[in-house]
């Protein structure tokens, strides 16, 4: 990777990640595009609308080709996400120069998926003051007046001209192909295998307990005083008579 001259250390903060490109197809961008509308907003898109927004995005990454760290229009780095670096061009003073990283210039929003890069995309574009403008024409889907109104507020630095003629190309292709670009959708995630609870295991059926029957207690006779044997021995003697 080619570095900027003074810039070469990597930034040491917990919210930098390494820049990777993040690809995706035409229509998966038009899927996800028309998801983050509908979940910022709660209604879908007008296809012009989704038209609009697709043209820019693609054209800010060689079509989704070149999309790195699921940064949807090339958003530089803001203090509510994470961030990334990757070579820029960018005009200045009317000449086209390139940054490298880990230069200033070359610092991004970065985004975990597809969906979380593009609702922010949505919401920086709509819910900012400084594009107020911009958003009324994206909700007008008109091309011409979207770029005018971006480059009024320095969204971009390349020629309004250039900028203009690739978003208005790339808004009526979306527009050809749309029934055939709105028609994706990712496949849904298998269900999770049910989980089986194995019964629980019958307890062993316990002897049951006899108890032995007690022997009668026989008390013994008290034994016979002398007296008592004379007096019987007597009675018996004197009886038999």
């Amino acid at each position: 990777m080619k570095l900027h001259p003074g810039h070469e250390t990597r930034p040491d903060d917990y919210k930098f990640m390494d820049s990777a490109k993040t690809p995706l197809t035409e229509a998966e961008a038009a899927y996800y595009l028309r998801a983050a509308w509908k979940n910022i907003y709660d209604v879908y898109p007008s296809v012009n609308s989704l038209a609009l927004l697709w043209a820019q995005s693609a054209g800010e990454t060689g079509r989704w080709k070149l999309l790195r760290c699921n940064n949807w229009g090339n958003i530089k780095k803001r203090t509510d996400t994470k961030w990334t670096s990757y070579d820029a061009g960018e005009v200045i003073n009317g000449k086209h120069q390139m940054f490298y990283p880990y230069h200033p210039q070359t610092h991004f929003a970065a985004f975990d998926g597809p969906l979380a890069g593009a609702e922010y995309y949505i919401r920086f574009l709509s819910q900012r003051t400084r594009y107020k403008k911009a958003w009324v024409e994206v909700m007008a889907g008109d091309p011409v007046a979207y770029c005018r109104e971006l480059k009024k507020a320095g969204y971009f630095t390349a020629g309004l001209a250039h900028y203009t003629r690739g978003v208005v190309s790339l808004t009526n292709e979306f527009k050809r192909k749309a029934d055939a670009l709105m028609t994706w959708a990712p496949e849904p995630e298998p269900e999770p295998e049910p989980v089986v609870i194995p019964e629980p295991k019958p307890e062993p059926e316990l002897e049951p307990v006899v108890e032995p029957i007690a022997e009668p207690v026989v008390e013994p006779e008290p034994a016979k005083g002398l007296l008592t044997m004379i007096m019987e021995f007597l009675s018996k003697l004197f009886g038999e008579k």
